[in-house]
């Protein structure tokens, strides 16, 4: 029965890197600025906030505007339905949030998390129509056919994979494959991956594992989510494996869950990527990036291992 499982799951590998949607913007410039946010959770007492007018890409908007484009972990479905899992943390957002996000520049999110199914298949299917009407791409999320997306933005190709390990599903063994397959095809493969401990501040050894075993097999930068904290950066074979960028919009007030980091990634032409950190902190539900000197204080410490880095930046090739 396992082999006929993972045969089964193997065919649907195949069909996902049939039907890939290919998104492209057409822009003359070479460099392409990239942006990755970390859990993004607009429902719950954030979407009571958002209703009596906070915005809470307040402090923010001016920075994520200024980038080509903008990933984000959309942590639960955008619907109206009523019928949902009746779970601890059960989370849904209302429709008018996939228009803030897209207001907000946020171009692609990864559906790849533990609460895209909280409503069910409706709310699956009902976030992916807003996502759509509001030119909003996604990747992962269920048995969505579109475990990653492309998208070609000033003569680079990026493709965009989502894993989700916390829910089991999809054996991560069968991604690497499409990871490979992604590396043959496009210029740059970002994995955004839902995995490790909620609230632990370090990865694990199963994390370090599986983030290894990505790296060889293709991706160029692992982005991590799910432990609502800072996990560290770890550089494996010149990659950089963010194990969990904490929080970015949530109503979780303990200090650390309040803390994350933002990830600048931009390409040039001669297939350089240069990464630079952009740490922040939650007042309420609203993200506000470091002041220099903070930042820089903080990246000390973050990025104390890497030597080629200056201040908050590191390069490498891809």
């Amino acid at each position: 029965m396992k082999l006929l499982f993972i045969a089964v799951i193997i065919g649907v590998v195949n069909m996902f890197l049939q039907q890939q949607t290919v998104i492209v913007e057409n822009n003359n410039r070479d460099s392409l600025k990239m942006l990755f946010l970390g859990d993004v959770m607009l429902g719950r007492n954030v979407g009571k906030y958002i209703k009596e007018g906070t915005d809470s890409f307040f402090y923010t908007k001016k920075i994520t505007k200024k980038y080509n484009i903008v990933s984000a972990n959309l942590e639960g479905p955008i619907t109206n339905t009523l019928n949902c899992q009746k779970k601890a943390y059960s989370f849904k957002f209302n429709p008018d949030i996939a228009t803030i996000l897209a207001d907000n520049n946020i171009g692609v999110v990864s559906l790849a998390n533990n609460h895209s199914f909280d409503c069910y298949y409706k709310g699956l299917d009902d976030t992916r129509k807003y996502l759509t009407e509001n030119q909003i791409g996604y990747f992962g999320g269920g048995n969505s056919q579109q475990s990653f997306i492309i998208r070609e933005i000033n003569n680079h190709k990026i493709a965009f994979i989502g894993i989700d390990l916390s829910i089991g599903g999809i054996p991560t063994r069968v991604f690497y494959p499409i990871i490979e397959q992604l590396d043959k095809e496009n210029d740059f493969v970002v994995v955004n991956i839902h995995w490790g401990n909620e609230y632990e501040l370090n990865y694990s050894t199963a994390q370090q594992i599986v983030g290894h075993a990505l790296i060889d097999s293709g991706a160029d930068i692992i982005i991590g989510h799910h432990p609502h904290v800072i996990q560290p950066i770890e550089i494996y074979k010149n990659k950089p494996i963010f194990y969990s960028l904490g929080n970015f919009i949530f109503d979780q007030f303990a200090e650390q869950t309040t803390k994350g980091v933002a990830v600048e990634v931009v390409l040039d032409k001669k297939s350089t990527a240069t990464v630079r950190i952009l740490p922040y902190q939650r007042t309420g539900v609203q993200p506000i990036f470091f002041t220099k000197n903070k930042e820089e204080i903080f990246c000390n410490n973050f990025l104390q291992h890497i030597s080629s880095r200056k201040k908050c930046s590191f390069g490498f090739t891809y």
